[in-house]
């Protein structure tokens, strides 16, 4: 080559053997002679690498020429590059494997690249300020549902759950408070089948002045219960289209709860009672002969009716009917003989109890004081229809308004009328022949009642035969 070139510059003039000289040495015409001609161009074959171009990290190529590639760091090599693309390092060859170098291939995940305890893949650690594995996501949100815990400043009332949040939807009554309002969610008038809400006292008023009269309701569901939406009507109201109450707003009745709803809800002309639901309609005006029903959208909630022939609920203008609160079931409420009188002082020549637990009705006697008597002396024969035809008489419900049998015209045991007309009294006193259709034996047949059991019998039913 030398030889070459010797003979070429004896041949041409001097400056054209310059260019040809020039063009040999520089071959990708990058402005940089060829290592090979003691230049600096590591590779005369592309003009993209020389001493001055711009190195491409991890590709394996030297770009500048500089004798190695530059590489993306890995500080701490935990396999991860540092998040910052910038963060490169040169390196002594091409191949991006020795300490602290990372190639193209591992993910620029590392948020902090000189700890490494920090990486993609390292169990995160809540709530101590520090991202562990490099996510981004709030280090005060453990179960990732958006919402920081309330114990560090956030609003999420329980962080470990992600249906636990403030826009989360509250499942009605399943023991999580899924909103974070502080509550569970209360049971609406729709969840309920019947019985949950009772009418437990009803107060008709002095000389049945609109402004006294009230009635008590309390929740035995076990839960809350809202209840908006609930509509109240008595005989007049259930006449007219949109007549009674509507409870047009929310109410949360709490479980074992009671509330108050009146006509009037102003203490100072409704004789003190402090009303929670004022309904203030003149068509919920009650009277003697009347019922109250509660219901919803779905149907009937609860009704107490003290219509012809219930009269002895216990309604008076001065003391409220009350429902004994051994009886506060659904199918204690409907039977008015489990309804007396209330005792209690109340304010202005008043007697009652809204907004507290109702009386005892102190009855003299129940029916579990009665029940041994009949079963003792009338349910060894009067346990099937072979004997004049009673079943069960020892129980509450084959004894009370059950009809006796043959063609007399009375009950067995008739609260309404008294002992004097129920027809169980009369056999076992031995005047059953005056009742018309009245036949047969005293009862029982081996004897008669002692007296203290006669005097039994005769209270409990004169006292409204409560169960």
């Amino acid at each position: 080559m030398i030889a070459l070139a010797t003979l070429l510059s004896c041949l041409m003039p001097s400056e054209e053997y310059e260019r040809i000289l020039e063009r040999a040495q520089d071959a990708d015409r990058d402005g940089f002679r060829s290592t090979n001609y003691g230049g600096e161009d590591c590779d005369d074959s592309a003009p993209e690498i020389n001493p001055t171009a711009l190195e491409v990290p991890a590709d394996g190529i030297d770009q500048d020429c500089d004798g190695g590639d530059t590489c993306y760091a890995d500080v701490d090599q935990d396999g991860f590059r540092a998040a910052a693309t910038e963060a490169i390092v040169a390196s002594e060859d091409l191949d991006c494997d020795d300490a602290g170098e990372a190639g193209s291939d591992q993910a620029a995940a590392d948020c902090d690249d000189f700890n490494e305890a920090i990486s993609p893949g390292v169990p995160e650690v809540f709530y101590d300020g520090i991202d562990q594995n490099c996510d981004g996501a709030s280090d005060y949100d453990a179960d990732m549902d958006g919402y920081d815990a309330e114990d560090f400043g956030g609003t999420d009332c329980l962080d470990t759950d992600p249906s636990v949040h403030p826009d989360a939807f509250d499942t009605r009554q399943d023991g999580i408070d899924n909103d974070c309002d502080g509550m569970d969610a209360p049971l609406i008038l729709a969840d309920l089948s019947g019985g949950e809400l009772l009418i437990v006292e009803v107060f008709r008023g002095n000389s049945l002045a609109l402004a006294d009269q009230w009635f008590e309701i309390v929740n035995v569901s076990g839960h809350p219960i809202d209840l908006l939406g609930l509509r109240v009507n008595n005989a007049a109201s259930a006449l007219s289209a949109g007549a009674g109450y509507i409870q047009e707003e929310g109410f949360i009745l709490g479980a074992e709860d009671q509330a108050v709803l009146g006509i009037n809800a102003n203490r100072e002309t409704n004789g003190g009672v402090a009303v929670d639901l004022g309904y203030g309609s003149s068509s919920l005006k009650l009277s003697s002969d009347d019922f109250i029903r509660l219901e919803s959208d779905d149907g009937l909630i609860h009704e107490v009716n003290w219509t012809e022939g219930q009269l002895r609920l216990g309604l008076s203008n001065e003391r409220s009917a009350t429902l004994d609160r051994r009886f506060t079931t659904e199918a204690g409420s409907l039977y008015f003989g489990n309804w007396c009188s209330s005792q209690t002082e109340a304010l202005e020549g008043w007697r009652g109890t809204p907004g507290d637990a109702n009386d005892d009705c102190n009855w003299s006697y129940t029916f579990s004081d009665i029940q041994p008597i009949l079963e003792s002396n009338c349910a060894p024969c009067h346990t099937s229809e072979s004997k004049g035809g009673l079943t069960d008489i020892g129980q509450w419900d084959s004894t009370v308004f059950a009809q006796a049998q043959g063609e007399v015209g009375w009950s067995l045991v008739d609260p309404a009328q008294g002992s004097e007309e129920s027809y169980l009294f009369s056999k076992v006193q031995g005047t059953h022949h005056s009742v018309p259709g009245g036949s047969g034996e005293r009862m029982p047949l081996d004897g008669s009642l002692m007296e203290e059991e006669l005097f039994a019998l005769d209270q409990w039913i004169d006292e409204g035969a409560p169960q």
